[in-house]
């Protein structure tokens, strides 16, 4: 495995993204520190980064390109490696129809992510994990309804 000293952070430990997998990728032009045995490289992680800095090649990808900008700005992660994330607000709504039952989705926008990452999600998955926003986002659609 030969790895170039500017690589792309894949997934690593940001794992439990909100909803999808989707949000299991940091994509950040890094450089590694050492070689750790065959298959694992410890990178260059700003000091504030919540995350373990060895990573499996796996987890990584070769970056291509003539140069690279780095970022010092990752998602806010917990200790135990969770991004610290929470549903921001709702983009756009539409429902699909899904074994002859039509479901709703929510393209939501979550805190500490780029907006670009929004996610479409089902309704009844906002209501069961994020019960305080669906009420809330339900009643501002609706400010004249009881929920």
């Amino acid at each position: 495995y030969g790895l170039p000293t500017n690589a792309t952070l894949q997934n690593g430990c940001l794992r439990n993204p909100p909803s999808h997998e989707a949000h299991n990728k940091v994509l950040l032009p890094l450089s590694y520190i050492e070689k750790i045995g065959r298959v694992a490289y410890k990178l260059q992680l700003p000091v504030n980064v919540g995350i373990h800095h060895v990573f499996h090649v796996s987890q990584l990808k070769k970056h291509l390109g003539s140069h690279a900008i780095p970022s010092p700005d990752l998602p806010l992660v917990g200790t135990d490696g969770k991004i610290k994330t929470k549903p921001l607000d709702v983009l756009e709504t539409r429902s699909l129809p899904w074994n002859g039952v039509l479901v709703t989705q929510w393209l939501v926008e979550w805190e500490n992510l780029k907006p670009e990452d929004a996610t479409w999600d089902d309704a009844n998955f906002m209501k069961q994990v994020f019960p305080a926003f669906f009420a809330n986002t339900i009643k501002s659609w609706f400010p004249d309804r009881n929920t």
